[in-house]
């Protein structure tokens, strides 16, 4: 999911304006003029191939656009899920889908997205009604183009937190215990100051499900999996919740014997280093559910100027990952104390 992600900044032959030096411009970039001139695509939502074709949906409204070869992309005339009224255990919202979100597949095939409403009107599930208090929930597709999508969703769960943050979520994924397991990301002062700027950082939290969907679905939230204020930088400190996060594993390279290595990608939001800019962190955990540990120093996939590890396929400043820069990703795990 993450390669697909990265990938997609190298996407579409340009002919927009973009900001900033001409240096920094890509040359091969998925972005329709309203990103380049007014936004409006933002975060990619999800990404997907299905039945060899890529897709990308992107912003709230989650804009679409296929491709066959992650090169050639052309918008789709069908956005994603679409707003619907929603009355979740208190909950009332017209909201459109956030643009933070996921698409998976269930292990019947069906294609899922993932997401929670921005805001309701009332909130759901707790006595201060918070109007962003509104569930994680899934909607499915209803073709294989993935062009129309249910208006019957599946509620998965709902989140309390003392601040509205998009609690963004990773593609969730079945472990090897044969249970779905799903990070969202907020920052680790809930339970403390609760308020900003958290000196604690960011912090994950996992939750986890026999079923993805439908009967025998049971969210459990297991708690916090991963803490940290680092950042690559002595001066500076993660000061916020974690953002725009995947967490990617089962990587050709792998060093560990259990091939239990996963990387955690992060947006830092911080103080004194490298706001919008893309971290990432070499993990390990000893078991589904456990807790994660770092096995090696965090370190940089861009520094928010399309920068990526490997300039290998043709962007101008940066490229996706490919076999070599993903054991980059790798290299010192396993050995870092």
């Amino acid at each position: 999911m993450q390669i697909l992600q990265t990938i997609l900044a190298c996407s579409l032959v340009s002919g927009y304006a973009f900001p900033g030096p001409a240096y920094l411009h890509p040359t091969i970039h998925f972005t329709p003029p309203i990103v380049s001139n007014v936004g409006g695509w933002h975060d990619i939502a999800g990404a997907l191939t299905h039945k060899g074709v890529h897709h990308i949906y992107q912003g709230q409204g989650w804009n679409h656009a296929v491709s066959r070869d992650l090169v050639h992309w052309s918008k789709s005339k069908y956005h994603g899920p679409t707003y619907i009224n929603k009355t979740y255990k208190g909950m009332l919202s017209d909201e459109a889908p956030c643009l933070s979100g996921f698409l998976t597949k269930d292990v019947d095939g069906t294609v899922c997205a993932g997401f929670r409403q921005c805001s309701s009107e009332h909130g759901a599930g707790n006595a201060k009604h918070h109007p962003w208090d509104a569930p994680l929930e899934l909607r499915c597709s209803l073709d294989d183009d993935m062009n129309f999508w249910s208006e019957h969703p599946d509620y998965l769960f709902n989140v309390t937190f003392y601040r509205g943050v998009p609690y963004d979520p990773a593609r969730p994924w079945v472990d090897a215990d044969g249970k779905w397991y799903m990070l969202l990301s907020f920052d680790a002062c809930n339970a403390t100051t609760q308020k900003l700027p958290c000196l604690a950082g960011g912090e994950l939290h996992m939750w986890s499900s026999k079923k993805l969907r439908g009967s025998g679905a049971e969210w459990e939230h297991l708690g916090p999996v991963l803490r940290s204020n680092a950042t690559v930088l002595k001066i500076g400190n993660l000061t916020s919740e974690f953002v725009t996060i995947d967490y990617v594993g089962m990587l050709e390279g792998d060093p560990s014997p259990a091939h239990n290595t996963r990387v955690f990608f992060n947006n830092v939001v911080g103080e004194g280093c490298c706001s919008g800019t893309t971290s990432y962190f070499v993990v390990t955990q000893k078991e589904p559910g456990a807790p994660m540990t770092q096995v090696a120093p965090q370190q940089m996939v861009d520094w928010g100027a399309f920068t990526p590890l490997a300039p290998s396929i043709g962007c101008h400043g940066g490229g996706a990952p490919n076999r070599n820069s993903i054991q980059r990703l790798f290299n010192g795990a396993h050995t870092w104390k």
